[in-house]
């Protein structure tokens, strides 16, 4: 069950594979960050 509930959630994984992303290049997406705010 969990197997395929996991399957029908696509969105959910992309979204635990982002906060992954950005748990391992804090300092990448803080340079992003300031980055796109000077710019605002």
């Amino acid at each position: 069950m969990k197997k395929q509930d996991i399957k029908k959630d696509p969105i959910r994984d992309r979204i635990i594979n982002l906060i992954i992303d950005v748990g391992n290049n804090k300092k990448k997406y803080f340079n992003y960050f300031i980055f796109i705010s000077v710019f605002l």
